[in-house]
């Protein structure tokens, strides 16, 4: 990331979207991060970092706490993406199936 990113809040959220993108979820989430940081009411962060927090869960999980920790911050990060305006119905779908107990196919 170059250093002009660092500062930018708009670069860094879609950055973290290209790096979604490259399923690099750990990279993407620290991004969407310091843009959320930066500009707290802002959906796309949150959307991001829901789907960061979805992308760690391995296929067959959840499978302990790691995973649980993931879920909830995914549940937390999808509510505040919708209360800014995202509404994304795929996180939302994989949200009731992981509250469910199921796993990840």
């Amino acid at each position: 990331m170059s250093l002009s990113t660092k500062k930018d809040p708009q670069a860094q959220a879609y950055y973290g979207v290209a790096l979604l993108g490259k399923q690099r979820y750990v990279e993407a989430a620290e991004n969407f991060q310091a843009a959320l940081d930066a500009v707290p009411n802002w959906a796309l962060p949150q959307w991001g970092l829901a789907w960061s927090s979805f992308g760690q869960i391995k296929k067959g999980c959840p499978c302990g706490p790691k995973d649980e920790a993931l879920v909830a911050a995914m549940i937390e990060h999808n509510k505040k993406a919708a209360e800014f305006g995202i509404n994304d119905p795929r996180i939302q779908e994989r949200v009731d199936i992981l509250v469910k107990g199921e796993k990840i196919k």
